[in-house]
Order: C-alpha cells, then structure tokens, then sequence
C-alpha cells in the first residue's frame, strides 16, 4: 500500500467532524449575526449540527448546508428529519463551486473549515460570489499551535508541531494547515473582502468545568496508532520524517498523567474571522 493510500483525509475530516458539536459551544460568536429572515448558507456542514442551530436562530428564514462528504449530507438529511427541522436542506457541493447564483445568500459561514484546504482564497472567493453585496462571510478558525496544557506535555506539543508542517508535503492529500487562522486577515483581504474584522475567544477546561472529562479521549483518539480514522494520518507523518513513534507513546503517556492530575488545566484560542461582501 503507498503513502498515497494510508493517507485517507476524508477519513480523518469525518473523524473530526462527527463529533459532538453545536453553536454555542464552537462559535458562539456567530449567535449574534443571525436573524430571523435569513437565507444562510454552512459551507463544509459535517453531519449538521450547527446548520439545525442555524436553522433555528434565523427562522422562518432558509439554511442550506454543503458538504464535499456524500456520507456526511446523508447523517444531515437524517438529523434533519429527526429534530423536524422545516427550514434546513443539505447537498452535496464542491467547496470551490458551489451550486448557486450570484448573491443568494444574507449570510455565508463555516466552522472549522480551512484548516483541510489547500487553497482557502480561492474558497473564500466562491464564498462571496454568493453572497449579497455588503453582507457578511464568517470563518471560524481553529489555531492548533497555540493550545496549552498544565502540567505540560512536551511531546504533544511535538505532534501538534508536527501537524504545522503537514502541508508542505506537497501532494494534493497530504494537507492540515493548523497555523491558518494566523493568516486570516492576509487570506480575506486576498479573497477581496472589506471591512475584515477578527474576533477571538479561549475554550478553557480544568478539572471542576464542563468539558474537562472530553480532553484525554479526544487526544488520546488522535494520537492512536490502533485502527481508526488518525491511524493513517500518524503514520504519514512518521513516514515523512515529521514524527517518529516514541513520541506518540509519550505523549499518550504525557496525557494520561495530565489527565490525572489535580490542578489539570487546558486552554486553546479560537478565531471568527468576517469580511464584507
């Protein structure tokens, strides 16, 4: 099997993107910008969680969600119908030509999106076509260099590092640029959008706050080199020269000990970056 192969992205995307998400937990900035009425459009959907919370803080108004993933519309369309969701539609669409007309859309906005793109202007550009003139396009960015744990953990620190360096690679798959929401100005204003504001907000978890207990089994889940979606991807970056083993086991080893630890602490930044149509 070639590197080409082991390396399945849409695999891993599913991975992430199936977890347990909803508005007010991974973008709670974007609340704000919603209104009843709204034709809005979640670019890179995923199973659809947020698109249904969507769907509900802009009634009577229209969410259409896309997704690249045939598998993951399909969990939409499913959630859809379960929560009775009138307002909502989900297909299929490439994220760099999407299926409608010039300024369709009130409102246009992705989470956690551009990290998988290797060319996230020419997304974003695709993004304004469709949008009104004057209105707003929103990116939430996730920034993976610069998430925190007390007591340290050095060698997941190495892994996350590892990641950075990912999309220099140079093959179309072979692509996680986790250091892009430090360019979200550069990559808006390349896109031709005005008006282009950031704002940024830390999800912050230690022992006694909701959300503590879902750290270890999320990281543990990535950094595993037994059958799952990372599986892969691991491996990838220990055939690249980017990671080795041992540091793997270390960081498992260095997690469990965090996760034991009473005064555990954990911290990671997130971005909601906007610009004008």
């Amino acid at each position: 099997m070639t590197l080409e192969q082991q390396w399945k992205r849409d695999d891993v995307v599913e991975g992430l993107k199936s977890k347990d998400r909803r508005l007010d937990t991974l973008c709670p900035p974007l609340r704000s910008y919603l209104k009843p009425g709204m034709r809005v459009l979640d670019v890179g959907c995923g199973p659809g969680p947020i698109t249904l919370d969507v769907a509900e803080a802009v009634y009577p108004g229209e969410v259409v969600g896309v997704d690249s993933s045939e598998t993951s519309i399909a969990q939409a369309r499913i959630a859809a119908k379960a929560a009775q969701c009138p307002n909502v539609s989900f297909q299929v669409e490439d994220t760099y030509t999407i299926d409608f007309a010039d300024e369709t859309f009130d409102l246009v906005y992705s989470t956690n999106l551009f990290v998988w793109l290797r060319e996230p202007v020419q997304a974003l550009v695709e993004q304004r076509r469709v949008t009104k003139r004057g209105s707003w396009v929103f990116a939430h960015l996730a920034d993976y260099g610069n998430i925190t744990f007390y007591p340290p953990c050095p060698a997941l620190d190495q892994y996350l590092a590892a990641l950075a360096h990912f999309w220099d690679l140079g093959d179309s798959q072979a692509h996680i640029d986790s250091h892009q929401a430090r360019r979200a100005i550069e990559l808006l204003s390349q896109a031709g959008f005005s008006e282009i504001q950031i704002e940024g907000w830390a999800n912050t978890v230690y022992r006694s706050k909701e959300g503590f207990a879902d750290i270890h089994p999320d990281f543990q889940y990535v950094l595993s080199m037994e059958d799952g979606v990372f599986t892969d991807l691991n491996r990838r970056l220990i055939a690249t020269g980017l990671l080795n083993g041992q540091t793997l086991l270390e960081a498992q080893k260095q997690l469990d000990h965090w996760n034991n630890h009473p005064y555990a602490f954990y911290t990671q930044t997130y971005f909601l970056a906007a610009g004008r149509a």
